[in-house]
């Protein structure tokens, strides 16, 4: 019983994404890049369930629309029109609802060949191809997030 938990939990932790972003590195000016909104959700060219090495590529956009957010301490995200909230998902996504829209991405990564196999690298100011919706999720589409200001590789 107790190799079966073990096996359970060493599953569970090697399916985690390879990705570390703190909140700090997280705070300023981004830009959003939304695709066009449909009536249904969309993986986004995401695998189910999720496969580190075959992360969607940012070219599944076209006909992008670019809207400005500023993640600001503790929790406030504002745009143009409106303040809205934000958070973090540990360490390797964040949420920002703002404009009547909320958008849900993990922060980008990439995974480097070594000698020893793969190592991962964080790009903490670029998102993966994410999710946004409307309030009453009747319009769902994806999008992608680059902060203004860089953030040093981890």
């Amino acid at each position: 019983m107790l190799w079966i938990t073990v096996t359970a939990l060493v599953q569970l932790a090697t399916a985690d994404l390879p990705v570390h972003c703190l909140r700090h590195q997280l705070l300023g000016r981004w830009h959003f890049f939304l695709g066009p909104a449909q009536k249904e959700r969309s993986s986004c060219g995401h695998a189910r369930p999720d496969v580190a090495e075959r992360q969607p590529p940012l070219s599944l956009l076209q006909n992008t629309t670019l809207r400005e957010v500023e993640l600001l301490d503790p929790d406030v995200a504002h745009s143009e029109q409106q303040r809205g909230r934000w958070t973090t998902i540990y360490d390797e996504a964040f949420e920002v609802k703002v404009d009547g829209l909320s958008f849900l991405a993990f922060s980008r990564f990439e995974l480097q060949p070594t000698a020893d196999g793969l190592r991962n690298v964080s790009r903490c100011g670029e998102t993966q191809l994410g999710w946004y919706r409307n309030e009453p999720g009747t319009a769902w589409g994806c999008f992608y997030g680059k902060k203004v200001e860089p953030v040093e590789a981890v």
